[in-house]
């Protein structure tokens, strides 16, 4: 087979490449009846096939093609491959729970939908609990994503995540696959090298099977470790029950936990203690007695709440499902600042990058409410990689009943009714990943 001239054909062919040419065995002139430049169109498409088998997909090629040809390619690839059956005995999973087709064109979204797909799987019943199932979540309509870079680094801020979570990174786990895999070539590892860019969430009931699995995806065996094992089920049971130890131990009443919130309430509630303390004195802040010396100060803490579009009130404890509500904001945001940004450059009203912001204010009455530290960590966590995905330009501002500073001169500054989380987007800032 001639790679380099579309004329030749012999019975070989190429997925993707229509049989338009004449069969050599059957006697039939090469190109018959072909102009040169359709022979010239046959030739890209015959290169372009063959760099989709051999590389896999870009933003165009993925772009042309269907939700159903996107699902049956990674699955084909999934099974070829041997990540996925039992043909050969040594793939990495039996079957494929599920694959989720990420719509998302933007770094965030495609962030939003993973935790989405991560909580979905935690909470379906139905899941594999040998674990030998992977569920698949492809995201073949961002162009950020095509860059193994930019993959690797949201996997990095995803794993990121995992300290201050209950069920991911240590339940289940997260592998990724992408067609330009540490840009080395596919055949080094065709495990990893997937059509499109993807991620791989699986469970593991201890690090011995997780660490296997590892193995194989690396094409290396690794020693088992039982210490490790029995130190991280132990750190798990840590984990998942230190919030309610701490909630029981610092509540007045325990049965204070279970409290119905009305949504409504609450956000009445927080605006109030918005307008109370967007302004103060010195003597407030310093405990003493108000006198003409003391002037009003604005609150610095509170001074974008006039940009706040945005109310979400979250009742879940569950680390997971408030990653996936908060990216999910955090999404309608980043499309809000897209339509304000457009607004302001076509000359509605002034533009200033600095000062033109709009924002989301995230209410989560039922997680840490007793924990400022760690609610701390669990904003660290999302604003980390607001910070590195958009270069600065979406940030966070924190507010907890028992917020506590560096400095602490200012703290009952931010002491709000609930954990809260502001999210703003200075989108006059906006830059690629």
């Amino acid at each position: 087979m001639y790679f380099d001239d579309a004329s030749r054909k012999t019975d070989f062919s190429i997925p993707g490449i229509p049989r338009a040419y004449g069969n050599i065995s059957q006697g039939t002139k090469r190109g018959a009846g072909l102009s040169d430049t359709d022979l010239k169109g046959l030739s890209n498409d015959k290169l372009e096939a063959l760099n989709r088998m051999l590389i896999g997909h870009d933003m165009n090629s993925a772009a042309a093609l269907s939700e159903e040809e996107v699902h049956t390619e990674i699955v084909e690839w999934a099974e070829e491959s041997g990540l996925v059956g039992k043909k050969w005995g040594d793939e990495v999973y039996e079957t494929i729970e599920s694959v989720h087709i990420c719509q998302a064109s933007s770094v965030i979204g495609c962030i939003a939908e993973l935790w989405a797909a991560a909580v979905h799987t935690i909470s379906e019943e139905t899941f594999d609990e040998s674990g030998h199932a992977v569920v698949l979540i492809v995201m073949p309509n961002c162009e950020d994503m095509f860059c193994y870079k930019s993959m690797f680094k949201v996997h990095t801020m995803i794993n990121f995540c995992a300290n201050t979570c209950v069920y991911f990174g240590k339940s289940f786990e997260l592998t990724h696959f992408h067609p330009r895999y540490k840009g080395r070539p596919k055949m080094l590892n065709p495990r990893r090298h997937s059509p499109f860019p993807s991620f791989g969430l699986h469970l593991s009931d201890s690090k011995d099977e997780q660490e296997e699995r590892l193995s194989w995806l690396h094409g290396e065996k690794k020693k088992k470790n039982d210490i490790k094992s029995e130190s991280l089920v132990r750190g798990n049971w840590a984990v998942k029950h230190a919030s309610i130890l701490e909630d029981m131990y610092n509540s007045a009443a325990v049965s204070s936990l279970n409290y119905d919130y009305n949504t409504e309430d609450v956000i009445d509630l927080t605006a109030k203690w918005i307008e109370d303390a967007r302004h103060y004195t010195l003597a407030t802040a310093k405990k003493e007695p108000f006198d003409d010396k003391n002037p009003v100060v604005s609150n610095k803490a509170l001074q974008f709440v006039d940009s706040v579009h945005i109310w979400e009130v979250i009742h879940s404890k569950v680390e997971e499902e408030l990653y996936a509500m908060i990216w999910k904001v955090i999404t309608e945001l980043d499309a809000l600042g897209e339509f304000e940004c457009d607004d302001k450059r076509h000359g509605i009203e002034k533009f200033d990058p600095e000062t033109s912001i709009v924002s989301g204010m995230i209410i989560l009455t039922n997680f840490n409410i007793y924990q400022a530290d760690a609610f701390k960590k669990f904003a660290i966590s999302i604003n980390a990689a607001l910070s590195h995905i958009t270069k600065k330009q979406m940030f966070l501002e924190v507010f907890h009943p028992e917020f506590v500073g560096h400095t602490g001169s200012s703290d009952h500054l931010r002491r709000s009714p609930y954990p809260m989380l502001q999210v703003c987007n200075r989108y006059g800032r906006r830059k690629p990943l």
